[in-house]
């Protein structure tokens, strides 16, 4: 899970980074990397190992300690 959350926030960047200066051209080797990394956070989110399946049950049935 960490390691979609970290593909999350880079594609984040990227796009936010996008936004505030459209001047910025991108090489096209760039954003084949970041399709690459939003389509490996997909496939993980898609096939969860038994760990994560089990730590998202978890989540859900249970209230996080404060």
């Amino acid at each position: 899970m960490a390691t979609i959350a970290g593909a999350v926030v880079e594609l984040q960047d990227r796009q936010y980074q996008a936004d505030d200066d459209p001047t910025a051209a991108s090489a096209r080797i760039d954003a084949r990397a970041a399709l690459q990394t939003a389509r490996s956070a997909v496939d993980r989110l898609r096939r969860p190992t038994e760990d994560q399946r089990r730590a998202s049950y978890l989540l859900i049935l249970f209230e996080p300690r404060r």
